[in-house]
């Protein structure tokens, strides 16, 4: 009875270890990354925004990160095929409710052409103090697309958009003009 619980065991040990060992996966096999970038080089990420109210300059997002080395700002983005949804999202101080700007909505993929704000699902400008305004018109441009790296399904890109628009404080008393533009900012696709 003993050997046959050894067996058993030994048997058991055998399979676990079969199925491991083919669970196993030789790193060679991944696909190298592709740089398609043709400087080569990882970008300065430049970001400058204003939003006026009757004129005058009320908030500011600018920053400029060489070769994205920052930690006070972001600015960033991000597309799902599964989803088709296009998002970008500009933080002007990180940890803050504001100064920001987001932008999600159908564009069909990671591609330069204009997409209008009020057809995007969201489309906000966020100030210092948390207030938030909704797109009433406008357009994002983005005028620029650069593969940087392609594994598989998933891509990194680096863009460069303008942002022109109109937005509403939620209760209609306050519009305010935002316009401006963003270069280097890494968007992930998969």
């Amino acid at each position: 009875m003993k050997t046959i619980k050894n067996t058993q065991m030994i048997l058991a040990l055998l399979a676990f270890t079969t199925l491991a060992c083919s669970a196993c996966k030789d790193e060679s096999d991944d696909p190298e990354p592709q740089n398609n970038n043709t400087s080569s080089s990882i970008p300065d990420l430049i970001v400058d925004i204003q939003a006026t109210e009757n004129g005058t300059v009320i908030e500011t997002i600018s920053f400029n990160f060489p070769k994205q080395n920052g930690n006070t700002a972001s600015c960033n983005g991000s597309y799902n095929e599964n989803a088709k949804l296009f998002a970008l999202n500009c933080l002007g101080k990180i940890g803050a409710a504001g100064p920001a700007f987001s932008f999600a909505g159908s564009t069909g993929g990671v591609k330069t052409g204009t997409y209008d704000l009020t057809s995007a699902m969201a489309a906000v400008f966020t100030l210092g103090d948390a207030t938030p305004f909704l797109a009433k018109s406008g357009s994002l441009k983005i005028d620029k697309v650069d593969l940087y790296a392609s594994v598989g399904a998933l891509n990194e890109y680096f863009i460069a958009a303008e942002l022109n628009g109109t937005f509403e404080n939620s209760d209609g008393t306050r519009t305010i003009t935002v316009s401006g533009t963003f270069k280097g900012v890494n968007i992930k696709s998969n």
